[in-house]
């Protein structure tokens, strides 16, 4: 999790059912989402707009900060 200026808040996983999402971003207040696309996107991006959050699902390879990276490392976007 980032704040607004990108500084990391928290790291961690979730599980992908509603029960771990509703764990971890429950009782957030609204925030700004980004996923990758996959699988479970459609309907976990649903279920966190349903929770009140403002949903964005990335195809990485239209991510220029991912597809200019030589490597694969998901701290290089919040780095």
């Amino acid at each position: 999790m980032l704040d607004e200026q990108g500084e990391v808040l928290a790291e961690g996983s979730v599980a992908t059912t509603r029960k771990g999402f509703a764990q971890v971003v429950g009782s957030k207040p609204r925030s700004r989402v980004a996923l990758e696309v996959g699988t479970h996107s459609p309907w976990v991006s649903w279920y966190l707009a349903d929770l009140g959050h403002e949903v964005m699902v990335a195809n990485p390879r239209r991510v220029r900060l991912i597809t200019n990276s030589t490597r694969k490392d998901d701290r290089l976007a919040v780095g």
